[in-house]
């Protein structure tokens, strides 16, 4: 579904109803097809299906700044999750740790563009991660 240059197409009993919208040729220096009410390339516009916009790349921080901050949200989790009394997970992942540490969001709206983070867990942590993150 996400193919753009090329496609393999391997056949069933019956064919399936979709091979036929992929045997139809294209002008290669044909621009590419846009939706008609955004011009964003078919497929693209992440707001339209109701994804979670991109959040931008993180700001150039050093390989050892990462790890810090990395050591820093981690050790937070963990007594978090004592004070709580839950698994570490249920605060959140270590992948959502690693892109804590990676992004370093600012805002709510921010933390709301991290995997694994919803209003909710906004709520319930929000404050205290981004007090964390603005001091290292």
């Amino acid at each position: 579904t996400r193919c753009s240059a090329s496609v393999a197409i391997i056949s069933g009993q019956p064919p399936s109803p979709f091979v036929d919208q992929l045997t139809v040729a294209r002008d290669p220096s044909a621009p590419e097809p846009t939706t008609p009410d955004t011009g964003a390339r078919r497929g693209r516009d992440a707001t339209a299906s109701g994804a979670r916009p991109r959040r931008p790349a993180p700001p150039p921080a050093s390989s050892l700044d990462i790890a810090r901050c990395r050591e820093r949200v981690r050790t937070w989790r963990s007594e978090r999750c004592k004070r709580d009394g839950v698994p570490a997970y249920v605060v959140f992942s270590d992948a959502t740790l690693a892109e804590l540490a990676d992004h370093r969001p600012s805002s709510a709206d921010e933390l709301l563009s991290i995997s694994g983070i919803g209003p909710a867990k906004v709520e319930r942590y929000g404050d205290e991660i981004l007090a964390l993150l603005a001091d290292g």
